[in-house]
């Protein structure tokens, strides 16, 4: 999983963190092409996160323990959220976030977001609009609620709904074996 936030101790946010991939070097250099760990993926969490927090010098976000987290560094509903989403680390997830939208073949799955943020939607449905080969992936318990999306799907092919927990969506997500080592003998 890549989140923005470096592989070191502690583990401090940077944009430039979603630039780098996993590669597997083991006959990784046979062929030009580089040989990309499979199952990689990216994570935004654009409203923030209980396990995030400023240091000291309120210079840098980094992961902590969030039960001890007096004060995660959240967007939390109020009349300033909007505003709130041009500050660090936000707008770079934000940024991040609306090119990973216009990058082909994307796969982008929702889970646990209300659609309550306009700015977030008009992201996701011009991507829609613009990138026609971008699948959306809508997943939530209560799917029945979206009734806006709902009637996106009739529009659009590349909108899928699901109706799941994240629990029950993890243990039934389908493995794909087109990028596994294993299954091409390459062990």
């Amino acid at each position: 999983m890549i989140d923005g936030f470096s592989f070191t101790f502690p583990r401090i946010f940077n944009g430039n963190n979603y630039d780098y991939d996993i590669v597997i070097r083991k006959n990784s250099r046979i062929t030009a092409q580089e040989n990309y760990a499979s199952k990689v993926f990216h994570l935004y969490k654009l409203h923030g996160s209980l396990d995030w927090e400023k240091d000291e010098g309120a210079r840098q976000i980094q992961k902590c323990d969030f039960i001890n987290n007096e004060n995660p560094v959240m967007i939390f509903p109020s009349s300033i959220k909007y505003e709130s989403s041009y500050e660090q680390p936000f707008f770079e997830m934000m940024s991040r976030f609306q090119t990973e939208l216009r990058t082909d073949n994307a796969l982008l799955i929702i889970i646990g977001y209300s659609f309550g943020d306009k700015h977030i939607n008009s992201m996701i449905f011009e991507a829609l609009e613009l990138n026609h080969s971008l699948q959306l992936m809508i997943v939530d318990p209560f799917i029945e609620n979206f009734k806006e999306i709902i009637n996106r799907t009739k529009q659009s092919a590349n909108i899928m709904l699901l109706r799941s927990d994240f629990q029950e969506f993890a243990l039934n997500y389908p493995y794909s074996y087109a990028y596994s080592q294993e299954e091409m003998g390459e062990e």
